[in-house]
């Protein structure tokens, strides 16, 4: 049970065995970090990702994964009720 004011979340968590996120992609997605126009990104998944989560309400995490990867968790507010077929 949730408490009043509490916002009851969902996550996923997704771990691989690749190669590290690099921490100064991390840092500008998460952090409000200032970048220059030579910043160039390993891709743009990560922003996409990061800008659709942050619209719905919710926080996407990272993390290393041991011994070598990564853990993205994406948190998102649960629904109330669900939507109905009313159209």
């Amino acid at each position: 049970m949730v408490d009043e004011g509490e916002t009851a979340q969902g996550t996923v968590r997704i771990a691989d065995d690749g190669p590290s996120i690099p921490k100064t992609e991390i840092d500008v997605l998460l952090e409000d970090v200032e970048t220059s126009s030579t910043f160039h990104g390993t891709s743009v998944g990560l922003w996409v990702m990061q800008w659709c989560v942050e619209s719905l309400g919710g926080e996407l995490t990272f993390e290393e994964n041991s011994p070598r990867g990564n853990v993205v968790s994406i948190s998102l507010p649960k629904v109330s009720e669900p939507p109905t077929d009313d159209g």
